[in-house]
């Protein structure tokens, strides 16, 4: 069960063990959980399916969207993965290490640290949130372009474009960032990515955006 972060000290784990606390950010809740391997650990075991099960537990658990790890074109185990791998493997000084993952405006961004990444007064570096960035479920799907107006010649664009974005409603302005759905139905890009952490369907016609690619020709 997903459980707040107290304020205390954080411990250093014994020379036996090597302890990643995985914290996870959304808006002003903030909760975290653990994970624990035998030292030494071989780069091997990060290809293994069991530190991926252990993964999608661990997230799962700490309420972080199935929709950034539980699709076929989300990549944020295989990362994690690769991330764990490099750091524990590479690194003789510490055995404790923290993984950061925060969910804002329909993605997810997350990094692995050492203590050295806090401050005294820890709280997490200003650098923390650069490393790795997963989009929900669905959005490999997306064709993204810049919203023209209806003047502009544009070979994607058929006789009943939509004028407004079915999830915010507003008006489709000029220079708009926008997506198109395989179904042909057009969105902001930042609204279906926010959609797409709930649902990977299309807002309007319930379309699902995973299992298929575009239907029409370039």
């Amino acid at each position: 069960m997903s459980t707040r972060v107290e304020e205390e000290e954080s411990t250093i784990s014994s020379d036996e063990t090597i302890c990643v606390e995985v914290v996870f950010m959304r808006g002003s809740e903030v909760y975290d959980d653990y994970l624990e391997f035998p030292s030494p650990v071989t780069p091997d075991f990060f290809a293994t399916e069991h530190i991926q099960w252990l993964l999608e537990d661990v997230l799962e658990d700490l309420g972080v969207p199935q929709s950034f790890f539980d699709g076929r074109d989300c990549d944020m185990i295989e990362n994690l993965c690769r991330m764990l791998r490099d750091s524990i493997c590479g690194h003789t000084v510490t055995n404790y290490f923290y993984m950061v993952i925060e969910v804002s405006s329909g993605r997810c961004i997350y990094n692995i640290m050492d203590l050295s990444c806090f401050s005294n007064d820890d709280q997490v570096a200003s650098t923390v949130f650069i490393q790795m960035q997963s989009l929900p479920a669905g959005a490999t799907k997306l064709r993204r372009f810049k919203f023209e107006d209806e003047d502009e010649d544009d070979d994607d664009k058929d006789e009943e474009e939509e004028d407004n974005c079915f999830i915010c409603l507003e008006d489709f302005k000029y220079g708009d960032n926008a997506a198109r759905l395989p179904c042909t139905h057009v969105c902001h890009y930042d609204c279906i990515l926010k959609w797409f952490v709930h649902s990977a369907t299309c807002p309007f016609c319930r379309f699902s955006c995973i299992e298929t690619s575009f239907s029409y020709e370039d």
